[in-house]
This record gives structure tokens, C-alpha cells and sequence, in this order.
């Protein structure tokens, strides 16, 4: 009987201690605030200031829906716009203190048309100049000007669009990013952020933060929800976003119209996370309207083939950007082209007029919206598309 009572003892006093150990367990991470995790995101961001990294992105449009759109499509001055079936970049960005370099090369496929179009385009900064060249098309800043923009590790999901602004000042909410020069807000909604706990995506311990856009008062439907993206920020992945989803109210507020998530990763130092491979799909915009129909419309699929954050090149690989033969040049000094020509013929200046003459927006005047078009960079091809799947923020 003693025995008994021993080995009863014995019993109870181990379950008391697993007891123990459960109710002590470590609090998890979901009793972080909105303004910790924006701080540990922007410490995480600091991580990739300086960085060499080399992405190829493959885009692939539903046929069907690409027939569909084809000479219905136009842009704001009304013009029919060519529909790409398909495209392949090349893409390769570095960073070094203030200097950088970006490049990209590929070619697209349209409906209709057999033939490839390819392109290149060029953009650096010296610490005094910065160059950069679209095509035919090549410009000479004075001081730094960004020419496309950064590739950033918490910003994969929204890079195909044009977007580079910070995931840190996208969580700071509307005040943040109304200061922030890059940053591409209406007028018309405000902006607010919502830190909605944590949950688990393949195996890791993620925040889920959802950005929301209302109506403005004095809009109808003023104070009212139009949308909202939101990301899911693993902690043991430097907070990078794992999963991103959009949701323009006007087509579905349970429906995602975007969706994109990290498929794999690499590991560039101890304790330092890239993604390796990121797939974002959307739904077609007409098809969830009109008939309520989850019809694919194009897939974006980043892959990354290089990465170090350990970048050492000379100051020529930031200046050198070459200016093929044929190639019109555009000095650029405090927002004023002060000078023109074309490479290889030192005889025969660029057209003049425009900026410095006033006759109104001559050829000159035009090429130098060569500048603007490098600001939205890949989302050039974004906006030729017209497919916006939902918003991005």
C-alpha cells in the first residue's frame, strides 16, 4: 500500500509540473503593438540597405481574357493600347551607401503580334550624377535621381506595379505615407492600419496586418470601407511578408482579387531571409463583377537568382551607363533640360524648344518625360496592361 501511494505521489507531482510549464510558457508575440512591430520592421529593413540582388520575373496573361481586352483597352488620351500576352525580365538592383544601380532587359509578348518587343533600361548614381537611358532615349541628371526605383525585400508583392515605397511607412498609415515623396495616395480616402494578431502560414508564426482604405467625408459614402490589402509579416523571416491579398469592395470584400505568397526562401547570411521564389495570381476584374465568376486572369512569378548584402564595387559601375550610337541624350539640372544631343553625332544637337524656349511642349520638351516614365519603372507595363487586380498599398 505504501508503494502504492508513492508511485500515486509520484504521478500527481508530474502533472503538476507539466501544469506548470504550460501556464508559463512564453507569452507569444501576438501582445506586440502596431508601433513595435513598425519599429522591428524598420530595423529588419535596415538589414538589405545595402544589397546586390538579381531577380527574374516571368508574367503570364489567360488567353482568353488577353483576346477578350485586345483593341478594347485604351489610355487617357483614348488610344488603343497593345495587351501583353506574356513577358520576361531580367532585373538586377545594388545599393552602396547613397549609390546605386539598376537594370533591366527582357522582352514582351502582345496580342497579335509575332515578333517580341525587347527592351532595356539603365539607371545610376555616381554621389553627383545620375544616368540613365530607356531605349533610344538617355538622360543626365545633376544629383541624385532614381530612375525606376529599389528592389525591396518587404516589398516583392507590389515591385510589379511600380510601388517602392517601405513596408514600414505603409504601416505608419496615412500620415506616414502623405510624407513620403514616393508614395501614391488619393485625395479622395483616408488611410488606416489594423494590426488583426497572429496566425500560422507554412509553418511560421506570422502578423497580420490589414491596410484599409474609407471614403473621405464629403465622398458619397463618406466614412465607409473601399478596400483593403493585407499582409501577413513572418517573425522568423526578418518580418517579410509571406502572404499578401487585396480586396477592392466595389468587386468583394471576401474574395481576394490578388494574391501572392513566398514559395520558398533563401538564408543570404545567419539570421538574414530573402524570398526565393514569390507567385502572385489575380482574378479578371469583368468576369467577378459581371457574373460573380473566379476567372484567372495573369500570374506574376519573381524568381530570385543572386542576392548578397555584401556589395564592394568601384565608383565606375555606378557611372558608367552606356549611350549606344543614335542615342538622344538629355541633360537634366533643378528639374530644367539644359542641354541635348545625339550620341555619336556631336555635330547635331537634339531638337530644341519646349522647356527652355516656351513655344509650348516641342520634341525636346516630350523626351523629357523619358524621366517621369523611369519613376514608375516596371509599372509601365502595368499600366499598358490595364490590369490592375485590386488595390495596392
Amino acid at each position: 500500500m505504501t508503494r502504492l501511494f508513492a508511485w500515486l505521489r509520484l504521478g500527481l507531482a508530474s502533472m503538476a509540473a507539466l501544469a506548470l510549464l504550460y501556464l508559463v510558457r512564453p507569452v507569444p508575440a501576438a501582445e506586440m503593438t502596431l508601433e513595435e512591430l513598425i519599429e522591428a520592421v524598420r530595423e529588419n529593413e535596415l538589414l538589405y540597405a545595402n544589397i546586390d540582388v538579381t531577380l527574374r520575373r516571368k508574367y503570364n496573361q489567360d488567353p482568353a481574357v488577353a483576346q477578350r481586352d485586345a483593341g478594347v483597352q485604351t489610355d487617357q488620351q483614348g488610344t488603343s493600347m497593345k495587351i501583353i500576352t506574356s513577358s520576361e525580365t531580367l532585373l538586377r538592383y545594388v545599393a552602396q551607401g547613397e549609390l546605386y544601380r539598376i537594370e533591366k532587359t527582357g522582352h514582351t509578348h502582345h496580342v497579335g503580334e509575332e515578333a517580341p518587343e525587347t527592351f532595356v533600361e539603365i539607371g545610376a548614381y555616381d554621389g553627383t550624377t545620375s544616368r540613365g537611358r530607356m531605349g533610344r532615349i538617355g538622360n543626365v541628371v545633376a544629383g541624385r535621381h532614381v530612375f525606376g526605383g529599389p528592389v525591396l525585400a518587404h516589398g516583392l508583392f507590389t515591385l510589379m506595379g511600380g510601388e517602392y515605397v517601405p513596408l514600414s511607412v505603409k504601416l505608419g498609415g496615412e500620415v506616414a505615407l502623405r510624407a513620403h515623396p514616393g508614395a501614391r495616395m488619393s485625395t479622395r480616402t483616408t488611410l488606416t492600419v489594423e494590426y488583426k494578431g497572429t496566425e500560422e502560414v507554412s509553418g511560421l508564426r506570422c502578423h497580420v496586418v490589414w491596410l484599409v482604405k474609407r471614403w473621405r467625408e464629403g465622398e458619397p459614402h463618406g466614412g465607409e470601407p473601399e478596400s483593403h490589402v493585407a499582409y501577413w509579416l513572418a517573425e522568423e523571416r526578418n518580418l517579410i511578408p509571406i502572404r499578401y491579398e487585396s480586396y477592392p469592395y466595389y468587386l468583394s470584400r471576401t474574395v481576394p482579387v490578388t494574391q501572392g505568397e513566398v514559395t520558398d526562401w533563401l538564408e543570404v547570411e545567419p539570421g538574414i531571409w530573402f524570398p526565393k521564389r514569390v507567385i502572385i495570381t489575380t482574378l479578371d476584374q469583368r468576369s467577378l463583377y459581371f457574373r460573380g465568376a473566379r476567372v484567372h486572369n495573369w500570374t506574376c512569378e519573381w524568381l530570385t537568382e543572386a542576392v548578397s548584402l555584401q556589395p564592394e564595387f568601384d565608383i565606375s559601375f555606378f557611372r558608367d551607363v552606356e549611350f549606344p550610337e543614335g542615342t538622344i541624350v538629355y541633360e537634366v539640372k533643378g528639374n530644367q533640360i539644359t542641354r541635348g544631343y545625339q550620341e555619336g553625332a556631336p555635330g547635331a544637337a537634339a531638337p530644341q524648344g519646349g522647356a527652355e524656349s516656351g513655344e509650348g511642349p516641342g520634341v525636346f520638351a516630350v523626351a523629357a518625360i523619358v524621366i517621369v516614365a523611369f519613376l514608375v519603372g516596371a509599372g509601365i507595363l502595368w499600366k499598358r496592361r490595364r490590369a490592375v487586380a485590386g488595390k495596392q498599398v
